[in-house]
């Protein structure tokens, strides 16, 4: 399961600039998502329920980032980035977390 999560999520991410997504997008990337999910619960003759909601998060993350404007994305980075770095001196921020 964990390899073939990990397979998708490069199909999604790796391709550089000639593989781009729309918001509308989205839709199909959850409906696959949850087809690839169902595939390992195998109703009920394959692995738990709780194992196969639990197991992809990072995956169920990467997903949500599909369906946001670039802008909220953008804005997000910046928040974390503020966060996670907030003990450290600003000049040493990364640019965009001083947006």
């Amino acid at each position: 399961m964990k390899a073939s999560f990990e397979g998708w999520l490069l199909v999604l991410l790796g391709g550089g600039p000639t593989r781009c997504f729309t918001i509308q997008d989205s839709r199909g990337i959850e409906d696959d998502f949850k087809a690839i999910k169902d595939l390992f619960f195998a109703n009920g003759d394959g692995l738990s329920m709780d194992v196969t909601n639990k197991f992809p998060i990072v995956v169920r993350d990467v997903i949500s980032l599909f369906g946001m404007e670039t802008e909220t994305v953008v804005e997000r980075f910046g928040r974390l980035t503020l966060e996670a770095y907030e003990s450290s001196a600003k000049s040493r921020l990364p640019l965009l977390a001083r947006l």
